[in-house]
């Protein structure tokens, strides 16, 4: 029998929980350096739809000139999620129905990313993914017609994850080891 959603997002917890502070930055930096070199493959001056990371989530931007990209960061609002450019530097504290998270500032243009940089619990190796439960992302991706890539840190493939219909694949998956392309 497979583990539930909950089973595997309680794992995938439990492993970063045993991970040092040193390990999740050298994993971070090697992740970093290779969604770099990724991204830059594409068309120069596009958007890149970012999130800041939690606690226990890959620091994707540590090798990243986030001066030369332009970044647009999630303002989630009860039941949407809509992207505003943004730096780093700009974003703020924000919670929201019960979660707390970096949010853009108000004011700040509203953009549609052409590149979408997403967060998750697991990913499957064909691209499948399974969030934090919320469902803000995959909302967000139904309609989304950009590239979508996956981040996380290799110990978080597997080769089943428990998927509903809503699920929304990704394009790639992004690790510190490897760079999966679906088909």
């Amino acid at each position: 029998m497979s583990p539930s959603k909950m089973e595997m997002r309680i794992h995938v917890k439990s492993m970063f929980s045993l991970m040092t502070k040193e390990t999740l930055l050298e994993k971070s930096e090697g992740l970093s350096a290779r969604l770099l070199e990724f991204v830059a493959g594409f068309q120069e001056g596009l958007t890149v739809g970012a999130y800041y990371p939690s606690k226990d989530e890959a620091l994707w931007f540590i090798n990243w000139d986030v001066n030369k990209v332009r970044l647009a960061f999630p303002r989630i609002g009860f039941d949407s999620m809509k992207f505003i450019l943004s730096s780093l530097d700009e974003l703020k504290e924000w919670s929201e129905g019960g979660i707390s998270f970096k949010a853009p500032p108000e004011g700040n243009p509203q953009v549609t990313p052409d590149v979408l940089l997403i967060p998750g619990r697991a990913f499957k190796v064909e691209g499948d993914r399974l969030g934090r439960g919320k469902g803000f992302f995959d909302k967000y991706l139904a309609d989304f017609k950009g590239t979508k890539i996956g981040i996380c840190f290799d110990f978080q493939i597997f080769e089943n994850i428990p998927l509903e219909p809503h699920d929304q694949p990704m394009d790639y998956v992004v690790t510190e080891k490897r760079i999966l392309k679906m088909e």
